[in-house]
């Protein structure tokens, strides 16, 4: 058992060093431009998106996930929370 968690954890070390295929080049990033800021979609005294994920169906339709422990489905296209969940 102790050899067989020695060879996993190997494993995942060695996956954990590379860049993975299709990731976003860091000069690209710096190119990246603010298009858009919408306040109030989290709490202001724990304030912070932590994960955020686009609709492939509808992508007016965005998913966030706070440091407040809520997640907001939002609708870019009207500015509107369409729910929060806590």
């Amino acid at each position: 058992l102790q050899d067989k968690a020695s060879v996993l954890t190997q494993l995942r070390k060695q996956r954990g060093k590379r860049v993975p295929e299709g990731l976003t080049s860091i000069d690209d990033m710096r190119n990246f431009r603010c298009s858009a800021t919408h306040t109030a979609l989290h709490s202001a005294s724990n304030p912070g998106i932590l994960a955020l994920d686009i609709s492939p169906k509808n992508s007016s339709i965005i998913l966030t996930g706070g440091n407040d422990r809520q997640a907001v489905v939002f609708n870019k296209d009207s500015e509107q929370v369409i729910a929060t969940l806590k």
